[in-house]
């Protein structure tokens, strides 16, 4: 009969073992201990601007409007977003702006107030990473720059649909 000593050495090794296997922030992996530091950059395909985006509450900057079918707003980066399990889900919170009416100037010669046309939406969303790390490459390692995958494309695909995505620092692989 198994000693009661034994048995409990055991479920001890394997809760342990089972533990280091979940958090990356333990790993013997020195990317993965301290994180991946990536840039954020956005990619609207949106006919709206979106004024303001987070991810996981790193402010990401703003994305201008799509301007037709073929083109998408977005390219400016921000820094940083910390990837430390790729395995998480992350939440990313955005504002769509709103639209005002044209300017009309009055026969005072001022400028009247405009009217909102269509007031601005807060949207708010919980994606997945792709379900592998970035292949963070370093220049001198002789594989070509646009190699790298240091940045992380935030795309909006529509008013409700954000998907994440590693790029090369525009995220220029996921623009029309």
């Amino acid at each position: 009969m198994i000693n009661c000593r034994w048995l409990c050495a055991i479920l001890f090794f394997f809760l342990m073992v089972g533990c280091g296997a979940i958090s990356n922030a333990d790993s013997s992996d020195p990317y993965l201990r301290k994180g991946i530091r990536l840039d954020i950059v956005g990619v609207n395909y949106v006919n709206r601007n979106v004024t303001s985006f987070w991810v996981d509450g790193n402010w990401g900057g703003n994305v201008g409007a799509a301007r037709d079918a073929h083109s998408n707003g977005g390219n400016a980066s921000t820094c940083c977003f910390n990837l430390v399990d790729y395995r998480k889900p992350i939440k990313i919170k955005w504002r769509l702006g709103g639209e005002n009416s044209e300017p009309v100037m009055g026969s005072d010669g001022n400028y009247l107030p405009q009217k909102l046309l269509i007031a601005p939406v807060d949207k708010e969303a919980v994606v997945m990473l792709p379900q592998r790390l970035p292949q963070v490459i370093k220049t001198s390692s002789g594989i070509p720059e646009t190699a790298r995958q240091d940045t992380l494309c935030v795309i909006f695909k529509d008013m409700d649909t954000v998907k994440l995505e590693y790029g090369y620092v525009g995220c220029d692989e996921y623009r029309y």
